[in-house]
């Protein structure tokens, strides 16, 4: 068995560089890059604090003091903090807004599913109802009208007699029986 290292060595380095264009960038690199300012002014309020340390530390304040005696430490300490606090607070800002935004798209991405899952399962209503609609309807009292003797048919019910108790005459308007069965079979069951 032949081993072909060139193509072996490409098809990983293909699979690599495939690699490298499918990474999302982290919120703390987008936060950082997506704005110079942030980063310049970390930057910047770091660098100044650092020196103005090492000046303490190291040269005793002789970087920030002038030649007549003026020292401008306590300056270069105020804006070194002013600008990383800055720097840091629109990085904070930053990242909270993209986690606020992660959450508002997760939010929009399930209203979508559960607008799509009722829509579905409308559909599927619409289509069960459909179905149920083409069938013919198989109810008796329609099936005896129409057969060959629908003549012989009669309406079921009639007057019914409560002994002197209650309403004698007869059904109300709009409260006739309205079924009709064969003469010969039960009236009521279907």
């Amino acid at each position: 068995m032949v081993v072909d290292f060139s193509e072996l060595r490409n098809r990983i380095l293909a699979g690599e560089e495939d690699a490298k264009e499918d990474a999302l960038p982290t919120p703390l690199r987008t936060e950082l890059r997506e704005d110079n300012s942030t980063l310049f002014s970390i930057l910047f309020g770091g660098s100044l604090l650092g020196v103005s340390m090492m000046d303490r530390v190291k040269h005793d304040g002789a970087i920030f003091t002038t030649a007549n005696g003026n020292s401008y430490g306590p300056i270069a300490d105020v804006l070194g903090f002013g600008s990383l606090m800055f720097g840091l607070g629109r990085l904070s800002r930053g990242l909270g807004a993209q986690d606020e935004i992660n959450n508002y798209e997760r939010l929009v991405e399930e209203a979508e599913n559960v607008v799509l899952a009722a829509e579905t399962e409308l559909d599927e209503m619409k289509a069960e109802a459909e179905e149920e609609d083409e069938k013919p309807k198989e109810r008796p009292e329609q099936l005896d009208l129409i057969g060959k003797d629908w003549n012989t048919h009669i309406p079921a019910g009639g007057l019914v007699d409560f002994g002197g108790y209650g309403n004698n005459h007869g059904t109300a308007l709009g409260q006739q029986p309205i079924f009709y069965r064969k003469s010969n079979s039960n009236p009521f069951s279907f």
